[in-house]
């Protein structure tokens, strides 16, 4: 008897190490989490660090401010901690990718606008996806200084280890800037489309539909819809996949500073119109789109935990339907920019009515829908002035 418990514990203790998964910020295994990165504002002295780091799981759909994101013991630190004690395991799949890499400092615009982490053993890992430039680094745990003053958005999905083979064809649309990767050959014989992945192939030459969407599955059975697009799509993944597909209008936060998979692929697909928060900070940032059944509203401003930002200091990329009886959340890496219509990218879904009330509680301020849109900037102000002082007639 006694023995049968020593060789229980024994076999528990290996199950708890060998799993690899999402983590709280207790160090303790987690189905999925979201994360939200605030902003540095130098009005707000609790904010002036730019690390301050809210967190929501499956089993608390509510803001908690735990570790600081510059701790190795916050959440992404001890989710990541998984792959820096695992990097010399040659039983173990992972894959570092972004198109601004860390210590180098390169940036690459030729493959996707992603970023992210894959990491799996031969039964379970995790899909961490961000927006943080020059992140993680390749040998431990350190937050980037380039990741200090704007917001950013972190979701992560622990999954079984068959999963692999929808996120390899993901990516393989995406076309992520790996700069870390490892690929048993176990994982290679079963998953060849990552042996593509690793290998910078594209598609083949004869594919005519230039996006996916799969559907993944968490560990516990939660369902997630992955959207990516192919740089030859070169349309917005919002307005023409996601909200048709989930049927629904949608609102956006991304970095506008810069082109669209929001209005082009994730609107239509989604069904529904969406409200985008992505970095609006620049020339080449698309409006609000407006034409189509379900209509892509970008957010402008944010109010979370009492602070309050504009899209311009938030470099998050996520959206949330406009239809709370179609309650999605999406979070992603890539912005509604015309320059980004040639580049990979994607966002992976969720049908959750306490996250989408988490989100869309923090939406201070749209855009609205431009009836001018297709005037230059100069006109747009000619006629914005012109009826101000006359008013509108038609």
């Amino acid at each position: 008897m006694l023995s049968y418990l020593v060789c229980f514990s024994m076999m528990a203790i290996f199950s708890i190490v060998a799993s690899v998964s999402c983590r709280d910020s207790s160090g303790d295994s987690v189905d999925w989490f979201v994360g939200y990165k605030l902003p540095l504002i130098e009005s707000d002295r609790s904010s002036l660090s730019g690390l301050s780091f809210l967190y929501a799981d499956g089993r608390s759909i509510s803001w908690s401010l735990p570790q600081n994101i510059s701790s190795n013991q916050s959440a992404i630190g001890y989710t990541l901690s998984q792959l820096y004690s695992t990097l010399e395991d040659m039983g173990t799949f992972y894959m570092l990718y972004n198109d601004d890499h860390p210590g180098n400092g390169k940036v690459d615009p030729y493959r996707g606008h992603a970023k992210g982490v894959v990491v799996f053993n031969g039964d379970s890992g995790f899909w961490l996806i961000h927006s943080v430039p020059n992140f993680p680094a390749t040998r431990q745990y350190l937050y980037p200084s380039s990741g200090l003053r704007n917001g950013q958005s972190f979701l992560c999905i622990s999954m079984k280890t068959d999963s692999l083979s929808s996120l390899a064809t993901q990516m393989l649309y995406i076309q992520p800037s790996i700069y870390l990767s490892q690929l048993p050959n176990e994982f290679a014989s079963r998953y060849p489309d990552l042996q593509k992945v690793i290998g910078k192939k594209s598609l083949n030459k004869t594919a005519k539909v230039f996006y996916s969407v799969a559907q993944l599955v968490s560990q516990s059975g939660v369902q997630f819809t992955s959207f990516a697009k192919h740089k030859k799509f070169e349309k917005d993944i919002y307005s023409e996949l996601l909200a048709p597909k989930l049927r629904t209008s949608l609102l956006t936060e991304t970095w506008l500073n810069g082109p669209d998979i929001y209005s082009e692929l994730l609107a239509p697909k989604l069904r529904t119109s969406l409200l985008t928060e992505t970095w609006l900070n620049g020339p080449g940032d698309l409006p609000s789109s407006c034409s189509s059944t379900y209509k892509v509203n970008n957010i402008v401003s944010v109010l979370i935990d009492g602070k309050q930002f504009k899209s311009s200091k938030d470099h998050s990329k996520w959206a949330v339907s406009a239809d709370k009886r179609n309650p999605m959340l999406c979070i992603g890496d890539i912005n509604r920019q015309k320059s980004q219509s040639k580049r990979g990218g994607g966002t992976v879904c969720i049908r959750n009515a306490q996250l989408w009330h988490l989100y869309n509680g923090s939406v201070d301020e749209i855009e609205p829908c431009r009836s001018v849109a297709s005037r230059p900037n100069w006109l747009t102000r000619l006629w914005k002035l012109v009826t101000g002082i006359f008013g509108n007639r038609n």
